[in-house]
């Protein structure tokens, strides 16, 4: 929503395309950030997904956004879901080989 809403901001403002991109970038940033308690996911997804290019002189906005995004949601009091992993006991040892050719075949068409 915030991506939306700065992107109707951008418009309505008329702002060059670049900016656009920026506040754009804010946004997704903010909200990946706050959403999965990253905020240097949301930066970078920021920068390589939406913005496009690293710049030095986008790190402040994108940065300021995803923190003070983090900030707000920690303020609300918001609690995130732990994450648990199953250990591998729980996995079959048949299953082993199995794993190991599906990543030998997804790596081969990564490269591909």
């Amino acid at each position: 929503m915030g991506s939306a809403i700065a992107s109707r901001i951008g418009r309505i403002l008329r702002l060059h395309r670049a900016d656009v991109r920026l506040l754009v970038g804010c946004g997704a940033a903010g909200a990946i950030g706050a959403a999965f308690d990253a905020p240097l996911a949301g930066a970078f997804y920021a920068f390589e997904l939406i913005i496009g290019s690293y710049a030095f002189t986008l790190l402040a906005p994108v940065a300021s956004a995803t923190l003070c995004a983090l900030a707000v949601t920690r303020l609300a009091g918001a609690s995130l879901p732990a994450v648990t992993v199953a250990p591998s006991d729980t996995i079959p040892p048949l299953a082993w080989p199995l794993l190991a050719v599906l990543g030998v075949t997804c790596a081969y068409i990564a490269l591909c």
